[in-house]
């Protein structure tokens, strides 16, 4: 949407330019920032994240998981 808007003020906005100016680059900026934002959360929703009674069905990372897993196996083993 953002990027739509700045394609038209380039194309058919006239005028103060000045002003034409500073509302691009605010645009830019913020397009810019929401990126940004969006490329952080990717790598969040990347992360394997697993539920299981082991976790007590807490969502974690795929490597909190592995650690937790063999714990409870050991753990299962001596009691056995």
């Amino acid at each position: 949407m953002l990027q739509k808007r700045i394609e038209w003020i380039q194309n058919y906005s006239y005028g103060n330019n000045t002003s034409r100016d500073d509302d691009l680059k605010a645009l830019k900026q913020e397009v810019a920032e929401l990126l940004e934002e969006d490329h952080k959360y990717d790598i969040l929703r990347s992360l394997p994240l697993y539920s299981t009674k082991i976790t007590g069905y807490k969502y974690v990372c795929g490597d909190y998981f592995s650690k937790r897993y063999e714990y409870a196996l050991t753990r299962q083993r001596r009691h056995s």
